[in-house]
């Protein structure tokens, strides 16, 4: 008995959907890539390698870490882009380097609209440091420096655009002070002119300078956001400083390319939500400055529309970042 043409045609598709509904149920079959969009070294990079192996438990396959680094970590997030969407290809991301470069008058990309967020799973702040040569131990000092020095200040961070960076112009802004920023291309270099004097003042994350701190090197002067660090009790938050807008929390989180399949997202945040419980994946998430917060794929969602409306606003309306981009 021969079928009609309609019929033939609705039993071929609805074969198709089946074939491609049990592809998308048995993913992963081979190993997944994990990009990470800054150097080795970096709390990104260090937290990729505690919730690697802990993801590869949860999903049954190797999830292979590979640093693409550059461009304020627009050249990790482009490569991600530009990806299959076919769940093989994991961005683990950051405010940094999803959100402040796409924002400014020419944003790389359209976070939205190119990724899809999965989940936050960590939260930090930086904290603005000077060298202890400096002598200044708080904003009050630092304050009282810049207005009996004759040349303004200068600070580093690890980009232009980066969320240290933003960190510091509010800062300036806030205490009414001026200051050059030089930009580095990593926190490497910049932390090595900061404990040299040549730049007087920079913001990184705690990872990244409490070594200098515990040697007394450097001296911890505000924290970018609204908790005081259990490590630093003493030292006020911006928002203690007046600041209270855009945020200062550097999310860090997974995202997947746009297109990829409902079923590899979900699959993908349960297996996250796991992982993110390891012992050493949620101790690490809980020191250092950082913050255990897991945020589902819609919450995580809001959280990158609100930073790019909020700093997009911040950018606009500064002079400061406005010449630097």
């Amino acid at each position: 008995m021969r079928l009609p043409n309609l019929m033939r045609g609705l039993l071929a598709t609805a074969t198709l959907a089946l074939g491609a509904v049990a592809a998308h149920a048995a993913w992963p079959e081979r190993p997944v890539k994990l990009v990470v969009p800054f150097p080795a070294g970096g709390n990104v990079d260090a937290y990729a390698r505690l919730l690697a192996p802990a993801l590869s438990a949860e999903l049954g396959q190797p999830v292979v870490i590979d640093n693409k680094a550059g461009a304020t970590g627009a050249i990790g997030v482009e490569a991600v882009i530009r990806a299959e969407p076919d769940g093989y290809t994991v961005l683990l991301g950051n405010i940094t380097a999803v959100v402040s470069n796409a924002i400014g008058d020419a944003p790389k990309f359209a976070p939205l609209k190119q990724l899809i967020p999965v989940c936050t799973l960590i939260d930090g702040d930086v904290v603005v440091f000077a060298p202890s040569r400096l002598g200044v131990r708080t904003p009050a000092e630092l304050k009282a420096l810049a207005q009996k020095s004759s040349a303004p200040l200068t600070y580093g961070s690890s980009g232009a655009g980066s969320i240290a960076h933003m960190v510091m112009v509010q800062l300036t802004d806030a205490l009414g002070i001026k200051a050059t920023h030089v930009p580095y291309k990593g926190n490497g270099q910049f932390m090595t002119d900061l404990l040299a004097g040549h730049i007087q003042l920079g913001a990184a994350d705690l990872p990244n300078s409490s070594q200098h701190v515990k040697a007394g090197a450097l001296v911890p002067l505000a924290v970018g956001g609204a908790q005081r660090f259990p490590e630093l009790p003493d030292v006020p938050t911006t928002r203690e400083l007046g600041i209270t807008k855009p945020s200062f929390t550097a999310w860090s989180g997974l995202l997947l390319p746009a297109n990829t399949p409902q079923a590899i997202v979900s699959r993908l945040e349960a297996a996250a939500q796991k992982a993110s419980q390891d012992p050493k994946v949620r101790e690490f998430s809980s020191t250092n400055g950082n913050h255990a917060v897991f945020r589902n794929a819609a919450q995580a969602r809001q959280v990158i529309a609100e930073g790019v409306q909020d700093w997009g606003d911040f950018v606009r309306s500064t002079p400061a970042m406005i010449n630097s981009r």
